[in-house]
């Protein structure tokens, strides 16, 4: 049988295979059984219809998302190459990843993502757009790239709106993203990406305790799990032209290390920081007593690879009531995979405890930020309530002999009722 021709109206179109066609653009519909699509257009549907997402962006090179309602209840996997767009609402009514990313060249646009989280509440792991591509030691990095997000609307989520990790060229434009668990737009391990144009509002204060009280609308960051070379400092990013609310929690915009950084030209109002500049070490609390003076538990810091901390240099920066002095420093000379224990030498004089905070640095490898440019920013604290409201605060040094520099800051605005600004 002959395959039907296709001529696309404009002046120049060649006529081609309709098959041709057809694979490069479809409507989710195309894939949804016909007896489920009067509920869906009504508004009455209540099957989960994950399956057919994923079908449908595995399927075809553009999916168009039209104005109606999709139940999942299920994580939808977006292909590689695939453009996912139009005017449509997918309601994610579970806790995991509502999109998951699965490759490079994917385009997400103009559509809404709702969860069911309830408000004031963290449930780790409840995104709405993920992607992650988590080396596997030793290799090299398998980057993930040229991935655009702009104008969804994404909200009631209880971990990050946005989070991906290993990227590079990516763009997160135009967004709206509110009443968050804990994070905005959260980027690890970011190489030339774009944030620009986002509005995060609403990182509800009374639902984080603990560690999770570092509740972020905008940052970059690298992972403390793995060395530099296989979880690299963000570079030649921009976050600009951004609009941050109501996050009197932690820091509107956030960076951990990094190189070749403009933040420009954000506003931010009711925020604990505006902005706030860290050093870049791997920085993290002892996850149990360790059971002598030459051990240490890293906990869900570590990673399963036996020997993959041996010869770093283990840096206390901070105590509780005991624990080994802040200042101490020790040579990892093993480390089991398995639980998750380093032997360090010389002894670090005492026991570590839950308090015991520590950075691991790798020898003659400097993670301050280099080159980071911040300017003309409008910083609002404005609740006036919060003791630790700061407008900008800079602590790229560590202490454990990082080095910064470049720092500009030039050309902002702060307003700010705290302590400190």
């Amino acid at each position: 049988m002959t395959d039907p021709t296709y001529t696309n109206p404009r002046p120049g179109a060649v006529t081609r295979p309709l098959s041709d066609r057809a694979i490069e653009r479809a409507s989710v519909f195309d894939f949804i059984p016909v007896a489920m699509q009067d509920s869906i257009k009504a508004g009455t549907n209540t099957t989960d219809l994950s399956s057919y997402l994923t079908l449908a962006c595995a399927a075809a090179q553009e999916v168009e998302l039209p104005e109606f309602t999709f139940l999942i209840t299920a994580t939808v996997n977006i292909a590689t190459g695939c453009r996912l767009f139009g005017a449509g609402t997918i309601q994610y009514n579970g806790t995991g990843n509502a999109l998951n990313l699965l490759g490079s060249n994917i385009r997400l646009e103009g559509f809404t993502i709702n969860g069911n989280n309830p408000l004031n509440t963290y449930t780790q792991g409840n995104h709405g757009v993920f992607a992650s591509s988590l080396p596997s030691i030793p290799s090299e990095i398998q980057w993930l790239d040229n991935i655009a997000i702009g104008r969804l609307t994404t909200t009631n989520l209880g971990h990050s709106a946005i989070e991906m990790q290993w990227v590079r060229k990516a763009r997160v434009t135009g967004n709206w993203c509110g009443a968050l668990g804990r994070n905005g737009i959260y980027l690890w391990t970011a190489q030339d990406c774009h944030i620009e144009g986002n509005t995060v509002d609403t990182i509800s204060p009374g639902q984080l305790s603990g560690a999770q009280l570092l509740a972020y609308s905008i940052v970059l960051t690298r992972s403390p799990q793995f060395r530099l070379a296989d979880s690299p400092a963000p570079a030649n990013c921009v976050i600009a032209n951004n609009v941050i609310k109501n996050n009197t929690i932690y820091a509107a915009i956030d960076t951990h290390g990094g190189r070749d950084l403009v933040i420009a030209n954000n506003v931010t109002f009711n925020v604990a920081f505006g902005i706030n500049i860290e050093h870049g070490t791997t920085n993290a609390a002892c996850r149990s007593i360790s059971t002598s003076n030459t051990t240490i538990d890293l906990g869900n810091i570590g990673i399963a690879v036996d020997d993959y901390y041996n010869g770093m240099t283990l840096y206390i920066i901070g105590r509780g009531t005991s624990g080994p002095a802040v200042g101490t420093q020790a040579t990892v000379t093993a480390y089991d995979g398995t639980t998750r224990i380093a032997t360090v030498a010389p002894s670090l004089g005492t026991l570590c405890d839950t308090s015991t905070k520590f950075s691991l640095l790798e020898s003659g490898i400097q993670n301050g930020v280099h080159n980071l440019a911040i300017t003309g920013n409008k910083l609002s604290g404005e609740n006036g309530s919060s003791s630790v409201e700061v407008g900008i605060l800079v602590d790229a040094n560590s202490g454990a002999g990082e080095i910064s520099d470049g720092i500009s800051i030039t050309g902002n605005t702060l307003t700010y009722h705290g302590l400190r600004a």
